[in-house]
């Protein structure tokens, strides 16, 4: 009989099943992955600095922490997001409310 033994991918249930697994896993990886690339873009471009201030200079970054309940980095991060620049160079910062992160 010719073509008796032709492989049919519809009657092969376990062998679909196993491609589809296949095909689901790989999505996952290829979305992980470019995931890792994106955040490993971001951290690239974060800048981490270390800040040492005098206690004079950190008491109201104390007090800010201690009256809102966030960590000295969440204010200071918070501070710099405020930064403007006026047209003579000069820096400000305007007031506001910490934001609970």
């Amino acid at each position: 009989m010719v073509g008796g033994g032709v492989y049919d991918p519809d009657a092969d249930t376990a062998g679909t099943s196993w491609e589809r697994e296949r095909a689901t896993y790989l999505q996952q990886r290829l979305a992980a992955a470019e995931e890792h690339r994106a955040r490993r873009r971001e951290e690239a471009s974060a800048v981490t600095p270390q800040l040492w201030l005098s206690a004079a200079q950190a008491a109201p970054v104390r007090h800010a922490s201690a009256r809102t309940g966030l960590t000295l980095e969440q204010i200071l991060t918070q501070l710099a997001a405020r930064i403007e620049t006026g047209p003579d160079g000069a820096l400000s910062v305007p007031p506001f409310h910490p934001d609970h992160i």
